[in-house]
């Protein structure tokens, strides 16, 4: 039987075999190849969602950390969002929010 915390362990290992992967064959791709790749749309909102889920684990863990107040956690998670989604915008052109309509 699959417990909540071995699902959540088989998911993270595949997660970040998989970004480990893309990340070294990038690294080689720019390495060698003097010509920028293409990325659809589609490409950056499946990036943009890898991004978000991994750093919004990450904000939770500084916040486990430094003991912070559940107030405190969700305004540091809405102003991470909300800086996020306007970089995505202000460099792209591109709104986060239109991603899943």
């Amino acid at each position: 039987m699959h417990t909540k915390e071995s699902v959540t362990k088989e998911f993270t290992e595949a997660v970040s075999s998989s970004v480990k992967g893309l990340h070294d064959a990038m690294w080689e791709f720019d390495k060698g190849i003097d010509i920028p790749p293409v990325y659809s749309d589609e490409d950056l909102k499946h990036a943009t969602k890898i991004f978000m889920h991994v750093a919004s684990k990450k904000l939770w863990d500084l916040q486990e950390q430094g003991g912070f107040d559940m107030e405190l956690r969700e305004k540091m998670a809405e102003d991470f969002g909300v800086q996020f989604r306007g970089m995505i915008k202000v460099f792209t052109g591109m709104d986060p929010h239109d991603f899943y309509k």
